[in-house]
């Protein structure tokens, strides 16, 4: 069923045993692996599951605009490239 179901924001797919249908769910937790990402919405992400994650809890998208925690130098870069500052 989740072949042809959509999930936004990164949510995942999971289907209701009782009457296999389709549902989309918010990943509930992600690994404490650290590598940190900035995204799209100037924050620093743990790593890229925590990014969508809150994306989906949000119901906003929110891309990996590097693979660096935001503030450095060539963040900021990145969000000039982008029209985001």
């Amino acid at each position: 069923p989740c072949d042809s179901h959509f999930c936004a924001f990164g949510a995942e797919c999971h289907v209701n045993n009782t009457v296999m249908k389709p549902y989309c769910r918010c990943i509930e937790k992600c690994n404490d692996i650290f590598s940190p990402v900035c995204g799209s919405d100037q924050v620093s992400y743990t790593n890229e599951c925590n990014l969508k994650r809150s994306s989906c809890l949000k119901k906003k998208r929110i891309k990996v605009l590097i693979a660096q925690a935001c503030g450095a130098d060539s963040c900021v870069d990145i969000f000039k490239q982008h029209s985001i500052l």
